[in-house]
């Protein structure tokens, strides 16, 4: 504003200038100090979240490491479960096993005496059938023999008979030398005709006695082919061993899991914006003193 009184004009412009600019430095110090404890309560409100938000995840990780630790001893209780009732089931069936081939083999060696018994029934009937082959050969190559003793006993007395027929008819007819040389002629003939009954009684004796070695021959080896078909006597095979529970194995409890740690959370200090706040308005009030320096006492 113009002074009619007069004046300095440039003072007048200045004073006004500076008391605006006081003005302007007093509103610029408010809204600083308004600012900073804005900034104070919005630091302190995200403190306040990072601090929830932190606290819910380290909740939640602590509840994952315990939902892992309970499956874990869920699992390793199941797995030492099966392996157990895996284990009896095994050998179980091993005894069933060691019964069955127990039973397949007392059976077998059942069977195979009632076989070894019929083979040496066999043996026996061959044995008594050569037997009785070999008698039957023996009698009827002696009554060959016999038949052949008979025929020459037979033969003799006809050539006794005809000898004493000859010599009656040379005795009869002859006499002196005639009638001696009759006689031995007939001594002759019975001779030669004894001879020859002899001859043939050798070779019936030799011809019987070799019939008698080839039955024995033929029942010796008669009588050791049925033997040699005779099966070998059965015995009892050793018995396999009995199933063994072998050891058990070793179960290590699964680790407990340590819950992880959720980060710290984010922290910014909610001073720090009032210091800012504070140092801008002293800033303001010092321009605002430069703009509008106190006016000196003239009285």
């Amino acid at each position: 504003m113009f002074n009619p009184k007069g004046g300095n004009l440039l003072d007048d412009q200045l004073s006004v200038s500076g008391l605006e600019m006081s003005v302007f430095a007093a509103i610029g110090a408010v809204a600083s100090v308004a600012g900073g404890i804005f900034g104070a309560s919005q630091a302190s409100s995200q403190n306040s979240k990072n601090a929830k938000a932190a606290k819910e995840q380290q909740k939640l990780l602590d509840e994952q490491a315990e939902i892992n630790n309970e499956y874990n001893e869920k699992a390793h209780e199941a797995e030492k479960k099966d392996y157990f009732a895996q284990r009896e089931f095994q050998f179980d069936m091993a005894n069933r096993q060691y019964e069955y081939d127990n039973t397949i083999q007392d059976y077998t060696y059942l069977q195979n005496v009632k076989q070894y018994g019929k083979s040496v029934e066999q043996l026996g009937n061959q044995l008594v059938y050569n037997s009785l082959a070999a008698h039957q050969a023996y009698e009827s190559t002696q009554s060959q023999f016999q038949e052949l003793l008979a025929s020459q006993s037979f033969a003799k007395e006809n050539l006794f008979v005809e000898r004493l027929q000859n010599q009656g008819a040379v005795s009869a007819g002859q006499a002196g030398r005639g009638q001696t040389k009759g006689q031995q002629v007939t001594l002759a003939d019975e001779g030669r005709n004894l001879a020859v009954l002899q001859a043939e009684l050798r070779s019936g004796a030799t011809q019987a006695g070799r019939q008698m070695r080839d039955i024995g021959i033929q029942k010796y080896a008669g009588d050791k082919n049925a033997m040699a078909n005779l099966m070998i006597r059965p015995e009892v095979g050793p018995r396999a061993p009995a199933p063994v529970m072998g050891p058990e194995k070793t179960f290590i409890k699964p680790a407990v899991q340590i819950p992880g740690m959720a980060p710290p959370p984010a922290y910014s200090s909610p001073v720090m914006p009032l210091i800012g706040a504070v140092t801008s308005a002293a800033g303001l009030a010092q321009k605002s003193i430069m703009f509008n320096p106190p006016t000196p006492n003239k009285g």
